[in-house]
């Protein structure tokens, strides 16, 4: 497997996994790092042998014979991604590995996990020690997550029979290429159920952005652009008020990449009116990823973890978390952005401004547009004033 399609798979995943959550999280938000979560799955393929090995590639979305050098390209791929943004974006990530004592953890996996930027394995007590190792967790999701995460996972979640399980996090706070102005902010309705609408901080700005629209998929699509250029936010907002389901159910990855290819070559003057918000979700998902094709690493009858822990017999996955935070406001560069910039103010032509209300249920992702339009972060937007 060529290391360009480790990005198309992972996007893939994100999608996949995404679709599952909303069925779940209708009535409200989502947000989740596909590469993050996919990055701690992986971990966990490099622990497993034979078929459990095979079922963990599968809900991966990667080649069965997939080669742990590519694996680890996501991470390094990261690693790389927070360095080369770190003026413009906030942008962070970690993952542990969670191993009960009674288990012993082989050298050559721990020197794997050794190599990966944002992973770490810890041995801890599960069966008599959960508040402790609770509290461990609670400080380091809060150190990953600039403080958006902390007392989100419950103890409750860390049962007293696992033995093996993995949390991952990550956080994302942007500067736009042109920032909204603060004092144009106002409470606006935002529809969040047939008949009901709620008082939202929303946005405002005229500017130049890239926009496109489908009347065959009946929605539009335009994109923020954040200083740097690389990373954009990509707002995909249905025609009808309560479009979005149908809308995810026709959208595939090659329909994504088409609309994200056309949007990219499109510029529209455009009055936009978006809502504020912040998320924060954590997200339990052994039923999820069951369902993707890995059921097996859950079975303590059938998982094999031979090359994470020596004896594995009885050794399962019981848990994988996922939690995720963003912050979306005013803040970037002023209004006078750089000539020929994406988001650029539109002093011409005003009678041709098209107005953009992002008033009712929407998705969107954040894509990093030099590096195989890599979907970093994915949600939707049910209500802008949950989880605030």
């Amino acid at each position: 497997m060529e290391s360009s399609d480790i990005f198309l798979a992972s996007n893939q995943f994100g999608l996949d996994v995404f679709k599952i959550l909303y069925e779940k999280e209708k009535s409200g938000n989502s947000f989740i790092s596909p590469i993050v979560l996919a990055s701690s799955v992986a971990a966990l393929y490099m622990g497993a042998s034979e078929d459990t090995r095979k079922r963990i590639a599968k809900a991966l979305r990667l080649d069965n014979n997939v080669g742990e050098e590519h694996v680890l390209k996501l991470q390094s791929y990261l690693k790389a991604l927070q360095t080369q943004c770190a003026d413009h974006v906030t942008l962070s990530s970690g993952i542990k590995i969670l191993l009960d004592k009674k288990w012993n953890c082989l050298d050559g996996f721990k020197h794997k996990i050794q190599q990966l930027p944002f992973t770490e394995m810890q041995s801890c007590d599960f069966q008599h020690d959960t508040d402790t190792l609770a509290q461990d967790l609670h400080r380091w999701l809060a150190q990953v997550s600039n403080g958006s995460i902390s007392n989100d996972l419950k103890v409750d979640t860390i049962d007293q029979d696992q033995s093996l399980s993995v949390i991952s996090c990550a956080y994302f706070k942007g500067k736009w290429v042109h920032g909204f102005d603060a004092k144009n902010t106002q409470l606006l309705p935002f529809v969040v159920a047939p008949g009901h609408s709620e008082e939202v901080p929303m946005m405002c700005a005229t500017g130049r952005y890239p926009y496109i629209k489908d009347n065959e998929l009946r929605y539009s699509a335009l994109e923020l652009p954040y200083q740097g250029g690389r990373l954009g936010v990509v707002i995909i907002l249905p025609d009808e008020y309560f479009g979005l389901e149908i809308l995810l159910k026709n959208l595939n990855l090659e329909i994504i990449s088409e609309l994200l290819k056309n949007l990219y070559m499109a510029d529209s003057a455009l009055n936009l009116i978006v809502p504020k918000f912040e998320i924060k979700n954590t997200f339990q998902l052994a039923t999820t990823l069951s369902c993707m094709g890995m059921e097996q690493a859950f079975s303590a009858d059938k998982s094999n973890f031979s090359e994470l822990a020596n004896p594995c017999r009885g050794l399962r996955l019981n848990a994988v978390t996922h939690a995720a935070a963003i912050k979306v406001d005013e803040e970037g560069t002023v209004a006078t952005a750089a000539p020929g910039s994406k988001g650029r103010p539109a002093k011409a032509g005003l009678s041709n401004i098209l107005k953009v209300r992002v008033d009712h249920p929407f998705l969107y992702v954040i894509v990093d547009k030099e590096d195989q339009n890599t979907f970093l972060f994915i949600g939707h937007i049910n209500n802008p004033v949950l989880n605030a």
